[in-house]
């Protein structure tokens, strides 16, 4: 086995090990609901807006101790660089229902989460339940006409950063080079 098929074993051995129901991992609506939330450093944003400046949504519902979200978040941090740092096609954002500020701001130190990461303090549990998300990871991909193409892992099973930003091709979106540093 190489490197990457490696990989690919470990991780689904974490999922079967942490007794993940993929299918679980979704959410069942196929148009967006909006809502307004604030990270953890106090910045808000709007859904709605934000795909009305023609920017897809890529949400990422985690919590800091979830194992699942541990293993996947440098594929997602990964597809966020090369999908232009939310400067281009699409907009990152995870979303909490249980980490405070302080806790998400860790994890996105410890993970290097470079997009706006909300807890619970800046309305992330009112979205997980607007979303009917009942398990972590649940990945959801929003496009500007408010439908939802991608609602949960499954559909970018096995992960890897290339999925990711395969999975983003298929809908229309384009990867951009970062250029230059983020300030």
């Amino acid at each position: 086995f190489n490197n990457y098929t490696m990989k690919k074993l470990y991780i689904l051995l974490a999922f079967l090990l942490l007794g993940a129901d993929l299918s679980a991992q979704q959410t069942n609506l196929t148009e967006a609901v909006d809502f307004t939330v604030t990270d953890c450093y106090g910045q808000t944003y709007n859904l709605f807006e934000i795909l009305d400046s023609g920017q897809a949504v890529f949400i990422d519902f985690f919590f800091c101790e979830c194992g699942q979200c541990q293993v996947i978040s440098p594929y997602i941090t990964g597809s966020y660089t090369q999908m232009g740092c939310n400067l281009h096609d699409v907009f990152y954002i995870e979303i909490s229902y249980i980490d405070s500020d302080a806790l998400c701001q860790q994890w996105a130190n410890q993970y290097g989460v470079e997009f706006p990461t909300v807890g619970r303090d800046g309305g992330g549990n009112e979205v997980f339940e607007l979303y009917g998300i009942n398990a972590c990871p649940t990945l959801v991909l929003i496009m500007p006409d408010r439908s939802i193409p991608i609602q949960g892992l499954l559909q970018l099973y096995p992960m890897s950063v290339q999925d990711v930003v395969n999975a983003m091709q298929r809908n229309g979106l384009q990867p951009h080079a970062r250029t230059g540093s983020l300030t």
